[in-house]
């Protein structure tokens, strides 16, 4: 394992979600959809969206850190565009601006290549825990 993918949230664990590429400033993840991520209504949760964005948004924004630093979300858009209620949701995120203090980061989900939601999340770069 990377020491970057060491630095993926346990969070991703709980949620089902699968790291594919975190390098660079672009992460890759996937989520395989189970009866648990759907609302009442048969559909993925808008959360469940919310969450896989912020983890693969994170994990482009922690792949250009370096050792010491962290990146904590400041604030998140994400439109939801379809919905879905099974298959494989796979999220991409590219790192757009790194400045000294803050990163930006767009992405995208897709099923079956149809995009079903697209954002930005930003962050702010800190010094990590322990350090």
């Amino acid at each position: 394992m990377s020491e970057n993918a060491k630095r993926v949230s346990p969070f991703t664990d709980e949620l089902g979600v699968q790291l594919t590429t975190m390098e660079g400033g672009v992460a890759r993840m996937y989520l395989d959809i189970a009866r648990r991520h759907l609302n009442s209504g048969g559909v993925v949760h808008g959360g469940v969206l919310m969450a896989l964005a912020d983890c693969v948004a994170g994990a482009a924004a922690f792949s250009v850190l370096e050792a010491g630093k962290a990146a904590v979300t400041t604030d998140a858009h994400v439109t939801c565009l379809r919905g879905v209620g099974s298959g494989r949701i796979e999220a991409e995120a590219e790192v757009l601006h790194r400045g000294g203090r803050f990163l930006h980061v767009r992405l995208s989900e897709r099923v079956e290549g149809r995009l079903i939601a697209s954002g930005s999340i930003s962050f702010m770069v800190v010094e990590a825990r322990g350090h």
